[in-house]
């Protein structure tokens, strides 16, 4: 998930940058100054011809100037109209330029200001002006000095400023603002398509997970499965293991009788492995261990003890042997 974030954060980052620079760009210098990080937007005064040169903007603290044109290098002309005309002052501002003003207004940048006047339901027109290549003069010294004119004010005679609405300013501005607007668009577009992004990427992760999950389910299954066939097979085995003890043990029992005078009794029998333990009593033992001594199902064949009883007829002995298993030789089996 790393890798696939990080480049989408840099770009995020990037697009915020611009963004963030655009915005600041497009602001009233007037504001741009609480907000931008290095030099405040400097101002610029011009007030003769002998101002306009490729130096007089070389020196400027910013890349960003405010430029104040006065003087000689401005023509003001005002006049009072009614208030009731203000609604059509632009084209009474036409018609006064062409009549008071020295030049044509196809020769002129001409801008213009309102003020009513209290109590005599009138209002001032200050109307200013600069030749037009004068301006040129000043955007191609800008220009060359890599300066951006942020806009052009005309003080009149009241030290009023006036915006000059200069159409190269106004269009960087305007640009400046769909650059602003581009880029808040893409960036809601980005921020709208990174919930479903994330979104896809989170559903295959668990869709593995539960893949995963199903698969160790199955594995589990599998392994109780065989879990249960290996007590089964224990179980068995125990079950053979008991049932082939039994039978060894009835082996045994099958082979001492066979091999035993009526008058024995057997008071205590005892297995340990092949080793067999017996105790009882009998007329003649001795005569027994040599019968049991000739049959090859017993081996080492000791007479431990040998004690005598009340009854003379009978004594009791503690007898040790080895029984040959049948899984070890094949028993002898009773003809009879």
């Amino acid at each position: 998930m790393i890798g696939f974030w990080n480049p989408l954060l840099k770009f995020l980052g990037a697009s915020l940058q611009l963004w963030a620079c655009a915005l600041l760009d497009g602001l009233p210098a007037r504001l741009r100054q609480f907000f931008s990080a290095g030099p405040s937007t400097s101002k610029v005064i011009l007030g003769s011809p002998a101002d306009i040169s490729d130096a007089f903007l070389t020196h400027v603290e910013s890349k960003e100037v405010d430029l104040c044109v006065r003087d000689d290098l401005r023509i003001a002309y005002s006049f009072v109209v009614p208030v009731a005309a203000l609604g059509e002052v632009k084209n009474i501002v036409a018609l006064e330029a062409e009549r008071a003003l020295p030049l044509t207004a196809n020769l002129l940048h001409m801008a213009y200001t309102t003020m009513r006047i209290s109590d005599t339901g009138t209002a001032k027109v200050q109307l200013v002006a600069i030749r037009r290549d004068v301006v040129d003069l000043i955007v191609n010294s800008a220009r060359r000095s890599h300066v951006n004119l942020n806009e052009i004010t005309i003080e009149d005679d009241d030290k009023v400023a006036v915006a000059l609405p200069f159409w190269p300013i106004k269009k960087r501005k305007i640009l400046r603002w769909f650059s602003i607007i581009g880029l808040t668009v893409l960036l809601l577009i980005v921020c709208s398509l990174v919930p479903t992004i994330y979104k896809e990427r989170l559903e295959a992760e668990i869709e593995a997970t539960e893949d995963l999950t199903r698969n160790l389910r199955r594995q589990t299954e599998g392994i109780a499965v065989l879990q249960r066939q290996v007590r089964a097979m224990q179980g068995l085995s125990e079950a053979v293991e008991a049932e082939r003890l039994k039978s060894r043990h009835i082996d045994l029992l099958r082979e001492l009788t066979a091999n035993s005078p009526d008058e024995i009794v057997f008071q205590d029998l005892r297995v340990d492995g092949s080793r067999i333990f017996v105790r009882g009593v009998a007329p003649a033992p001795e005569e027994w261990v040599l019968l049991l001594q000739s049959k090859k199902a017993f081996q080492d064949v000791t007479l431990v003890s040998i004690v005598s009883t009340k009854d003379r007829e009978k004594k009791r002995f503690d007898l040790r042997l080895d029984f040959v298993w049948s899984s070890q030789q094949e028993l002898p089996r009773d003809e009879n």
